[in-house]
């Protein structure tokens, strides 16, 4: 599969990346997340850099807090606007990322010690494979001779290796 179908190219620095803003107005412009970083410090993401008009970043969750005050006939108004943040998102789309890789991992590592162990047994005892030991007890037992033979490599790999941090999963 290629990963550059989910890249955009970013309109400031020519750059083809995945984390973009759109444009709510022209839709042909996507601007990095670096890129948005540093026209916010210079004080310009106010304004699409393509088609220069204002609020042209869709913003995650706003909401509008009006407090009236009146002793003695003074009205003061108080409007507070809280607005989503784009490194908050960007932060919690690394976060499920990293989850989704660490289980990715762990599912095909499974899979892996299941294979083992089933291609073990079926050598072993391949001709006199019993036909009524039933199935899910063959599923068992080979996941764990998978895992103990599994293990047992790492832990003879690291050794050999001088690996000092090995980590199971």
């Amino acid at each position: 599969m290629n990963k550059s179908c989910f890249k955009e190219k970013c309109v400031v620095c020519h750059e083809n990346k995945k984390k973009t803003v759109k444009c709510n107005i022209c839709n042909n412009t996507s601007v990095c997340g670096d890129c948005l970083l540093c026209m916010c410090e210079h004080g310009i993401a106010d304004k699409c850099p393509v088609c220069r008009s204002k609020n042209w970043i869709l913003k995650n969750k706003e909401s509008k807090t009006s407090t009236k005050i009146t002793p003695g006939g003074i009205i003061i108004q108080r409007e507070e606007n809280t607005t989503g943040c784009i490194k908050c998102k960007l932060f919690c789309e690394r976060r499920f990322n990293i989850i989704l890789t660490k289980l990715i991992m762990f599912i095909c590592m499974n899979i892996v010690q299941y294979m083992v162990g089933l291609f073990v047994i079926l050598l072993l005892f391949g001709n006199s494979y019993d036909k009524k030991i039933e199935k899910h007890l063959l599923s068992w037992v080979s996941y764990i001779v998978g895992s103990i033979l599994f293990h047992g490599c790492i832990c003879c790999c690291a050794k050999k290796c001088g690996i000092n941090n090995v980590r199971h999963v």
